[in-house]
């Protein structure tokens, strides 16, 4: 093309100033390039001055030759060849060479070249175009040398060596994120390598965040044949583009594409991820289009914008004051526990929040008033629907009817008898429920809904006749004997229900064995309503070894509740004796009363001298109070006073530590 132009130009000046003012669309797109069938040569010393080279050469072009020689286009245009240097069977031996880069036709080789160079190893350097003298360069035997030459035109232009003791590995496949990563997210990426890589190759991951108007690179760990590097988190909406390769060059780089020995770009597509909503944290406004599983927290002050399932897990959304829900509909129903504050004065509240919970204190004044709603499978008791809902209000109603408006999905229904339901409220944090009477239930729509009215306020579900509503147990223990242990329970109430079953094992977490049954033994039946007491001897043991007994009660339909699992170790010692004591246990005896106000008494028992952590936390598991953390000797019923300073009404959780072991009760505090 550059020899056309040269001709044109001495025979017809004019012809060629008309071209110049007047291009061709083709000559404005196109840019500057040396002409692709002649490509690129680098005939020297170290093969004879050979141009163009020897058929298959690393040294000859691609296009012209069938050389290694080869036009890669995407990023910046270049051409690239790796030379393995060898005293037998590499592409040139050892030693120091001139060369020249060199691009014509097979009969004028010569016409164009690139000199002026002595170059110096992993350096992008400056070759002069048609200039004298020859480039110079030193190889080394048993090493490789990976070349990038920028094609700008006929001239001047860059070009860079890489030097590796090993041949360049290849990048056999890079991953993607298996979940949508989100704001609080680095992303892990994993690069599989075709080998162990040599010393100097460094693997990156070169990304961006805004299209390649900019972009970063992050230097991967490599084990083996397999690399790891870490993308910065992003912020939500975000679509982060990127591609590996290795170099033998450190960041910064002025030009990533000729740096580059290998690479991995999807084809050209390069790899991509879009980031998306927070999954904890507090936010203003958050959509969630996508299925979402909550990692922590989440704190939302504006809107909550529902498009897909969310699944809190074991964490809970607050919508505070200010907080909203909206999109929620059956299909796309939050799993798990949502709450909000709102301030009840008189005036009805209308589905509060967007939880489908409506309040008409009928002019009496509940004040700031706790609302939580828990809905997915275990979020009732028993053969509930798979919802209830918590409302703990500054002033009980007192006596003042107030009327209540609750909704939930059909996909909640946990087949319940629609024909047969009611509204079931417990004042004990779910240990006991009653029926509300008076409830109107509207089962022909999706979602469900139900109107009743209360006198107080607290837990809440919906319920059937078969729905089984557990015992209230008073006490469970276990005293050793000679070659027994007698267990003994007591029970304040129990509906629905059928019987217990002991069972026991030698291991505290496996292997429980049924040692007796509600239906074989009619002892361990069930009293009624009202409950009572309950003892079982097991003389099927062996003094100085330790067993562990789980107690079960089942109800009529079947379903079972399983309780604390006791330790105990039988002896020939007698009870009644001085110097006989059972064993202590790590254990909460009692918490009473509950619900309480003012104040309520924790009794726990320590087996050993140790660190003992108690610490009260909210139904979203944001720690309220920090009651006890301090070195404790070992013993039974020490005292814990939980004070209603500086807390508000609600459901509380409150957790006892020791040594790595945690008990967890639930109480409820009532104004």
């Amino acid at each position: 093309m550059k020899k056309m132009l040269t001709i044109l130009f001495a025979l017809t000046p004019i012809l060629v100033f008309a071209q110049i003012e007047t291009p061709t669309a083709q000559s404005v797109l196109a840019p500057p390039q040396i002409w692709e069938p002649e490509g690129l040569n680098l005939p020297g010393a170290w093969n004879s001055y050979t141009n163009p080279p020897a058929t298959g050469s690393a040294l000859g072009s691609l296009t012209q030759v069938s050389g290694q020689v080869t036009l890669k286009t995407t990023g910046t245009r270049r051409y690239s060849t790796t030379i393995k240097v060898a005293a037998s069977g590499g592409d040139v031996t050892g030693g120091t060479y001139e060369f020249l880069f060199t691009s014509g036709p097979t009969g004028s080789p010569w016409n164009n070249k690139w000199t002026g160079t002595n170059v110096s190893m992993n350096t992008i350097q400056t070759y002069t175009f048609g200039a004298d003298p020859n480039n110079s360069i030193t190889v080394v035997d048993d090493k490789w040398y990976t070349m990038n030459w920028k094609d700008i035109g006929y001239t001047n232009t860059e070009a860079i060596f890489m030097e590796t003791t090993g041949d360049p590995v290849t990048i056999s496949s890079v991953s993607v994120p298996a979940e949508t990563p989100t704001p609080d997210d680095a992303v892990s990426i994993t690069v599989t390598l075709s080998g162990s890589k040599s010393a100097e190759e460094k693997v990156y991951i070169r990304y961006t965040a805004d299209g390649w108007f900019s972009s970063d690179a992050v230097l991967a760990s490599v084990t083996g044949a397999s690399a790891t590097a870490i993308i910065p988190a992003q912020v939500e909406g975000t679509v982060v583009s990127y591609y590996a390769l290795t170099t033998t060059v450190s960041t910064p780089w002025s030009d990533a594409d000729m740096i580059t020995i290998k690479s991995n770009t999807n084809s050209g597509s390069n790899y991509s991820y879009t980031v998306g909503p927070p999954t904890q944290g507090s936010v203003t406004n958050v959509t969630y289009s996508a299925p979402t599983t909550l990692t922590g927290d989440l704190t939302v002050t504006g809107t909550l914008t529902i498009g897909a399932t969310v699944n809190t897990g074991s964490n809970g959304i607050d919508l505070g004051t200010t907080g909203s829900i909206s999109g929620e509909t059956p299909a796309t129903y939050i799993v798990g526990t949502v709450q909000g504050l709102a301030d009840i004065n008189a005036a009805p509240v209308l589905n509060f929040g967007g939880l489908g919970i409506s309040v008409d204190p009928a002019a009496f004044n509940l004040g700031n008033t706790t609302i939580l709603r828990e809905s997915g499978p275990g979020a009732g008791i028993g053969t509930s629907i798979n919802q209830s809902w918590t409302i703990t209000p500054t002033n009980q109603p007192g006596g003042n009817p107030v009327d209540v408006d609750f909704s939930w999905p059909a996909s909640n229904d946990n087949g319940i008898n629609l024909g047969d339901l009611y509204v079931l409220k417990s004042n004990d944090g779910g240990l006991t429920w009653v029926i509300v009477p008076g409830a109107v239930f509207n089962t022909g729509t999706d979602p469900r809904t139900v109107s009743f009215t209360v006198t107080s306020f607290s837990e809440f579900t919906i319920g059937d006749g078969d729905t089984p509503l557990p015992i209230e147990l008073l006490s469970w223990s276990a005293t050793p004997g000679n070659n027994k242990v007698t267990l003994n329970w007591e029970t304040a109430s129990e509906l629905n229900h059928a019987g217990f079953e002991i069972y026991r094992s030698a291991r505290e977490k496996s292997d429980f064995r049924l040692v007796a049954s509600y239906t074989s033994k009619s002892e361990l039946r069930g009293k009624g309503d009202q409950g009572g007491k309950y003892s079982l001897t097991d003389p099927q043991v062996i003094n100085s070894v330790t067993y562990y007994y789980k107690l079960v009660d089942v109800s009529i339909d079947g379903n079972r509740t399983e309780h604390k699992v006791l330790s105990v170790i039988p002896t020939d010692g007698k009870p009644q004796q001085p110097d006989y004591e059972p064993p202590v246990e790590f254990q909460i005896s009692s918490i009473y009363p509950n619900p309480f106000n003012p104040e309520a008494k924790m009794l726990f028992d320590i087996p050993k001298d140790g660190y003992v952590s108690i610490r009260l936390f909210n139904v979203i598991g944001q720690e309220v109070k920090v009651l006890k953390n301090e070195f404790m000797k070992k013993g039974r019923d020490y005292v814990q006073n939980i004070t209603t300073d500086g807390i508000p009404s609600g459901v509380y959780m409150i957790v006892t530590e020791f040594e790595g072991q945690r008990l967890t009760k639930k109480l409820t505090f009532l104004k």
